[in-house]
């Protein structure tokens, strides 16, 4: 499928000069390396493209450093305000590692352009309200960086990849494989092998995920507010309202809380601006995306998140607990 994928969307950049790719609000590595591949992808097709993104995010600030003293990327990063004024009749939208617009980076993009083409490792849990040019979505795949990996190889010719594009996408494998101990299959380690094959160095790649001090002090107060409901489900969230960086501090608490002795499911919350933000993890024997869901979440059956707002975190664990309830009970 990747190969037709491949055929069909070089298709579409050759009938265009306007190309922009988003990913989903508040980045991660597997959304940057998703945007990064295909941006590469584009220009292979002579389109020089922009990805929209959040320049500030603090937690894709080794991704822009990495890039800095790349040529390619001089000014391929655009904001969202920006990538609206980009927005003429013929742009196609490629929008990775999301499917719900709601969730994109700027949800206006999507609700203004007429050509758009989505490529997700995350189930679909809404419709589209107007229909794409390509809907790839693929929920056995380990992560978006996974099958723009393996579009890429279908395509392009050997040596294509920068090598810190290469350890882009790898560290966004690495992200949602949780170092190849989940979601990981045979397609998973072939994607892997390309990228490896294409310069990618694993040491500089896992070089990204790097904590500083700070960080690891902010971690710690999840673990000291540790709760385990119905025998098998740690909770833990942090008191009053904390700073953006909390949000993959929270994701990594999550999986920390994984390895507690008996502990068959993690969650997470903080409360970030107005929102509380919610991460969940599984050892694969509880399905945290339906648990999820129900306060309006979403990802994949041992890894989810979800961003709630108009609540605080007492009434969102309290709603977490009825639906951890009715998934156990049945």
């Amino acid at each position: 499928r990747s190969r037709v994928v491949a055929n069909v969307l070089s298709s579409l950049l050759a009938r265009t000069e306007s190309v922009l790719i988003m990913g989903h609000r508040f980045g991660d590595f597997d959304s940057f390396g998703a945007a990064i591949g295909i941006a590469r992808f584009a220009m292979l097709c002579g389109v020089h493209p922009r990805i929209v993104v959040n320049r500030q995010d603090p937690n894709l600030a080794p991704c822009f450093e990495m890039l800095s003293k790349v040529e390619d990327y001089d000014d391929i990063f655009v904001g969202a305000i920006e990538g609206m004024d980009l927005i003429r009749p013929d742009t196609l939208l490629i929008v990775v590692d999301v499917n719900n617009v709601d969730h994109v980076e700027c949800p206006d993009i999507v609700r203004n352009v007429n050509h758009i083409v989505f490529i997700d490792h995350h189930r679909k849990t809404v419709e589209f309200t107007k229909e794409p040019e390509i809907a790839y979505i693929e929920p056995s795949a380990s992560s978006a960086s996974e099958l723009v990996a393996e579009i890429l190889e279908q395509y392009m010719a050997s040596k294509s990849l920068l090598k810190e594009e290469a350890e882009l996408m790898l560290a966004g494998i690495l992200l949602d494989t949780k170092q190849f101990t989940r979601n990981t299959g045979t397609r998973t380690f072939s994607a892997a092998l390309y990228l490896r094959g294409e310069g990618a160095i694993p040491g500089e790649s896992n070089d990204l995920f790097r904590a500083d001090v700070g960080d690891l002090t902010k971690e710690a107060r999840f673990h000291t507010n540790v709760n385990i409901y119905r025998e098998k489900i740690a909770i833990s969230h942090v008191d009053g309202t904390a700073d953006a960086s909390y949000r993959v501090v929270a994701a990594k608490a999550a999986d920390k809380l994984l390895t507690v002795k008996g502990v068959s499911a993690s969650i997470t919350l903080v409360t970030i601006g107005d929102k509380v933000h919610v991460s969940a993890r599984s050892d694969g024997s509880i399905n945290v995306q339906l648990i999820l869901e129900y306060v309006g979440g979403g990802g994949h059956y041992d890894v989810a998140g979800a961003q709630v707002e108009g609540t605080d975190i007492t009434a969102v664990i309290s709603r977490l607990r009825e639906a951890i309830d009715e998934y156990l009970d049945k």
